[in-house]
């Protein structure tokens, strides 16, 4: 090899050596060669993003003819069997009427309350009606984000009275006399103009009231669950045209036991089992617990029929038949352990080092959970040889090579 060859060859070895040196030494010399991580607890869920169908005990009524419906409960509200579900009036304008009669009649019958109890020799404290007011206040809030129409309206009379008896009281010159006569002239004359109702619907069952079907009602019933195969409930899924309520019936939901049901392929079962709970979580925000009643596997297709079973009612379950939800069916909580950080012992037991006054000390770990970057060690791990193990706030050793017990580090 000439002078010339081997000089070049020189300087390209120097400066290969010069760029390993240079991207080793951050490995080899942070921390005397060590990368140093603490240990935190976190919590991995896991979840399935499923649409799937609902199936419930339902009885449709009629509303029976044309005109404006005005409903007397929302939807998922509990409504008593022989109870008016509905009122149809002929125009918009005879149910405001009729609406405006029954705030008229609230309204009189707590002022005549309030009138009366101020007129009786018991004796109420202004502070004991201040904090009747406030717990009715706290009860109407709850009433009115759980869409309990009924209980709203019993509530509201109730703290209208008891307002008006503590303006009697604290007040001098509080009279309601003229209020009562105002409202008893005006309720006469509306009541004068007759009645505008077409008709009323009544259940004979007791249950959750919805003010609309969705033609579902025949199909979707607990007797053609127990037959239905996954590519059955698939067709199901698909051909649902979604959320299109029709009007001309409403139902009520007889049980507050529901199924939903919805497909996977094998893989995914294997987080479930039957009797297992999951939650399903809906897009709103909202969940409810759920058990896998049944893993029902379809010889064709491979894929599983999954029938969750629950028991809470909450309008946005019964808004739509079809729904998207993510399926939590499990979660694991465990120390944070990088895989990088891994190493085994001599006797084949899998741990970290960590480092304590400045030397490094082998720790065990077990795992409750693993993906592509890191497991999760269960707290308070026991090792089959008695090592000693990692505990939350531990610092580990993440990068490094040549570990072993008692090894200086700094």
């Amino acid at each position: 090899m000439s002078t010339r060859l081997m000089k070049i060859a020189t300087v390209l070895l120097s400066v290969f050596i010069i760029g390993y040196v240079g991207v080793q030494l951050p490995r080899f010399f942070k921390g005397e060669g060590y990368t140093l991580q603490t240990v935190y607890k976190q919590t991995v869920e896991e979840n399935l993003a499923v649409t799937g169908i609902f199936f419930r005990e339902e009885k449709v009524f009629p509303v029976g003819r044309d005109g404006v419906v005005s409903c007397n409960a929302a939807v998922g509200e509990k409504v008593g069997k022989s109870s008016k579900l509905l009122t149809v009036y002929r125009d918009h304008s005879a149910a405001e009427r009729q609406r405006e009669i029954e705030n008229l009649s609230e309204t009189l019958q707590s002022l005549e309350k309030a009138q009366l109890s101020s007129q009786s020799t018991d004796v109420i404290r202004p502070d004991t009606l201040n904090s009747t007011i406030s717990s009715f206040a706290a009860r109407l809030i709850a009433s009115r984000d759980n869409g309990s129409l009924s209980e709203i309206r019993t509530m509201r009379a109730d703290l209208r009275e008891v307002y008006a008896r503590r303006e009697i009281l604290i007040g001098a010159n509080v009279d309601y006399s003229g209020q009562i006569a105002e409202l008893k002239g005006r309720l006469d004359y509306l009541e004068g103009l007759g009645s505008e109702e077409w008709g009323s619907v009544y259940t004979d069952v007791s249950g959750y009231f919805v003010d609309h079907i969705d033609g579902y009602e025949d199909v979707c019933t607990m007797e053609r669950l127990a037959e239905m195969t996954a590519a059955e409930a698939d067709q199901m899924i698909a051909s649902y045209s979604g959320y299109n309520p029709d009007s001309s019936s409403v139902m009520v939901v007889t049980s507050q036991k529901w199924r939903f049901a919805f497909t996977v392929p094998e893989e995914q079962t294997l987080s479930m089992r039957t009797g297992k709970s999951a939650t399903l979580r809906f897009p709103g925000g909202s969940q409810v617990s759920a058990v896998v009643e049944e893993l029902r596997r379809d010889s064709e297709s491979g894929r599983f029929l999954v029938i969750m079973r629950g028991d809470t009612v909450l309008p946005m379950l019964l808004e739509s038949r079809v729904q998207a939800v993510e399926l939590l069916v499990g979660s694991s909580v465990g120390l944070k352990v990088p895989k990088e950080a891994i190493r085994f012992n001599e006797s084949g037991q899998m741990g970290v080092y960590v480092v304590i006054m400045d030397k490094m000390y082998f720790r065990a770990v077990g795992q409750v959970y693993e993906n592509d970057s890191f497991i999760l060690c269960p707290i308070g791990y026991e090792s089959a040889d008695k090592s000693p193990a990692l505990k939350l706030y531990d610092t580990i050793i993440v990068g490094g090579m040549d570990l072993y017990d008692q090894k200086p580090v700094a």
